[in-house]
């Protein structure tokens, strides 16, 4: 039992930290939503958004391809240059474009700039797997969805 909650723990690592803190509050620790909403002077809808979210992102994470860490790394290193490599890592594994931007210090903008170059220069490359592992994770976080923005006339 203590492997299957040092996994679970493991794998509450890739959630960004408000999602992980909300999670680890609601599911480990029996907090009512409306008591970690008080906790954190956060609303309670926007404590069952992020345990949603949260909720969607490792079901999703668990259907990623399976790799090692150090694999991916290594993969990574050999196609773009080590700035790239550490943003299409964290990419993969936290499923979150906000964190990487955090943890590096930049947009979320620059952080989706570079992760569709890196699609691109994959593709031609004939690195397909990393071009469709990144591709994969940002379509299925709407990171490459356009925004349909209403006019004034269709109002």
């Amino acid at each position: 039992m203590k492997d299957l909650y040092e996994s679970f723990l493991g794998l509450l690592d890739i959630l960004p930290s408000i999602e992980r803190d909300i999670f680890m509050m609601y599911y480990l620790w029996g907090f009512s939503q409306s008591e970690i909403s008080s906790f954190l002077g956060l609303s309670q809808p926007t404590i069952c958004y992020r345990l949603q979210k949260g909720l969607e992102r490792l079901k999703f994470r668990c259907h990623l391809p399976i790799f090692q860490d150090e694999e991916l790394k290594t993969k990574l290193l050999e196609k773009v240059e080590s700035e790239n490599a550490e943003i299409a890592f964290w990419f993969v594994k936290t499923t979150s474009q906000s964190t990487v931007a955090q943890k590096f210090g930049y947009s979320q903008g620059f952080v989706r700039y570079r992760i569709y170059k890196m699609i691109g220069e994959f593709g031609e490359g004939g690195e397909g797997y990393l071009a469709f592992l990144l591709e994969y994770v940002s379509k299925n976080l709407n990171v490459s969805k356009d925004l349909a923005r209403v006019s004034l006339e269709e109002k």
